[in-house]
């Protein structure tokens, strides 16, 4: 095949339009389950699915988010490199990280533990890094990448980190159990987690503004995703002589 071929590029936007489809109902399931969950006050938490907004607090202090180190009670970070195949070029994800320290949910009628692992993260961009070919770019994230045992010389990359402050914002949806440990007092008794049957999300935004984010994300994945698999579909077709446009 020539590098003016498209087969391999329409193949691979077949797949990714399919995939886009599947994944915007996957939010939109999320978003419904957000929207189906009242928001329930800490004292009169219950075992089940449930939904929180408070104020985070630590467990035992803080921890330091990989690349910029601030101190935080919950992060998350990825890091892309940028590499070209041919006449192709595009960023790749090589390396990703979330904090699994568990983090209080505080409102005004208690505190309940949040044990993070597991939780899907909706939340705004807090800091941006950037690394050049020959060494130039930020020192502060060169050194982080060196920590984080990634490779620097030549390479062109970017990461992104996100985390979460004490006293920040933050909705909680998920499973509440009981953690076998603590008082008789029903907050102090009870955890959030993950459950492979229910949602696991945490947020530093509000209902509202969170429910806005899925419902578009979704709306755009559902409706760009067939799109997307359609002209490729049809740029096969036409390349191998089954349709005629």
């Amino acid at each position: 095949m020539s590098d003016k071929d498209p087969t391999i590029g329409a193949l691979i936007g077949l797949g990714i339009g399919v995939g886009l489809f599947f994944s915007g109902f996957k939010k939109w399931e999320k978003r419904r389950a957000v929207s189906r969950t009242p928001t329930s006050k800490i004292r009169s938490a219950a075992v089940g699915l449930c939904e929180f907004f408070g104020r985070a607090k630590p467990n035992h202090g803080t921890i330091l988010s990989p690349i910029s180190e601030t101190p935080c009670l919950y992060y998350y970070y990825e890091i892309e490199e940028y590499r070209k195949s041919g006449k192709s070029s595009r960023w790749v994800r090589i390396q990703t990280g979330k904090s699994a320290e568990p983090f209080f949910v505080e409102d005004q009628t208690g505190r309940i533990l949040v044990l993070p692992s597991g939780a899907t993260l909706v939340a705004h961009e807090d800091e941006q890094f950037k690394l050049h070919t020959f060494m130039s770019g930020d020192e502060a994230f060169r050194a982080a990448l060196y920590r984080l045992g990634v490779p620097v010389l030549g390479n062109n990359l970017r990461a992104h980190e996100i985390y979460i402050l004490e006293d920040d914002p933050v909705y909680v949806l998920g499973d509440v159990k009981r953690n076998g440990t603590g008082s008789e007092v029903n907050q102090e008794n009870l955890v959030v987690t993950y459950s492979k049957d229910s949602f696991f999300i945490i947020s530093d935004r509000s209902e509202k503004e969170l429910l806005s984010h899925l419902g578009w994300w979704s709306f755009l994945k559902i409706v760009g995703g067939p799109i997307l698999a359609i002209i490729c579909l049809l740029i096969l077709l036409t390349r191998f002589n089954l349709v005629d446009i």
